[in-house]
């Protein structure tokens, strides 16, 4: 009997153990699956911020593209009102009589239309607001001047000098003479 007795105990101790080692297994399971779960958000928060960092990298790379040649621009940008003030400053009628004159001009046109190309195609465009109808942009514009008109308020009465922007940067802006109102 007592042998009967120590198997039954020893198979309980047994059980014991058996049941403690399943716990301690599905703890370990579990804890292993925690870390898992815990393993896979952390490499999706990292590829999530890979892919960030290279569009802020492209944003970056096309933002220097678009204005690296801001300085040069700006050069060329006072060769090109050079070009037009000579242009306006000639008179119409003596281009008719001396054909020495009209050549030149000839020249200069073409020139400055080389020059209007070759600013489009790098994104550089002139900012001429049209007098009495465009109203004064602050962010475009520059107003040098304010005078009674013939116009609405804000509106440009005089174009002093054309403004420059490249891409939707601006370079220069439009230096204005602006309406306070009507007289």
């Amino acid at each position: 009997m007592d042998n009967n007795k120590n198997e039954v105990q020893n198979e309980q101790e047994e059980q014991l153990e058996n049941t403690n080692s399943i716990d301690d297994k599905e703890s370990m399971v579990s804890d292993i699956d925690d870390k898992n779960k815990d393993l896979k958000d952390q490499l999706l928060r990292s590829l999530a911020e890979i892919e960030n960092m290279k569009k802020r990298h492209t944003e970056e790379i096309n933002k220097i593209k678009n204005y690296a040649v801001s300085n040069f621009a700006k050069d060329m940008i006072e060769v090109m009102d050079s070009m037009h003030m000579a242009i306006d400053s000639v008179n119409k009628d003596e281009i008719k009589d001396n054909k020495l004159l009209s050549i030149l001009m000839q020249g200069l046109v073409m020139t400055n239309q080389l020059l209007s190309k070759a600013f489009s195609k790098h994104g550089i465009a002139r900012i001429e607001p049209k007098v009495g109808e465009d109203k004064f942009n602050p962010d475009e514009h520059e107003a040098l001047l304010k005078v009674q008109s013939e116009y609405d308020e804000d509106t440009v009465v005089k174009v002093i000098k054309a403004g420059y922007k490249i891409h939707s940067r601006l370079i220069i802006p439009a230096l204005l003479e602006i309406s306070s109102g009507k007289e």
